[in-house]
């Protein structure tokens, strides 16, 4: 997988988009990952010191450079739900080609 690319999170009956690899510049769980862990289960209280333990959540990461978003991505978004809608049409377009 390419940094960055996107990933297909299914958690809690939902499809949620992120990029992998952010690591927030260190080893250490980033943004992306808490904040998906925020969508997926709003009412966990998931913080980087707070995890979902279940084994009920799938990924799917997606290859090649047309899994990057690059400049179509809204990497300055204010909130969350705007990073996510911003990747939203590739991540579905990515899932869409999925063999059944």
């Amino acid at each position: 997988m390419e940094p960055l690319s996107i990933v297909a999170v299914v958690c809690n009956n939902q499809v949620f988009y992120g990029v992998w690899g952010d690591t927030n510049g260190f080893t250490s769980t980033g943004e992306s990952s808490i904040s998906l862990a925020q969508l997926c289960f709003p009412n966990d209280g998931l913080t980087g010191d707070n995890g979902h333990d279940q084994k009920d959540v799938l990924y799917l990461g997606f290859t090649g450079s047309g899994a990057v978003p690059g400049a179509s991505a809204n990497w300055s978004a204010g909130s969350t739900e705007e990073f996510e809608n911003s990747i939203k049409d590739l991540g579905d377009s990515l899932v869409a080609g999925l063999p059944a």
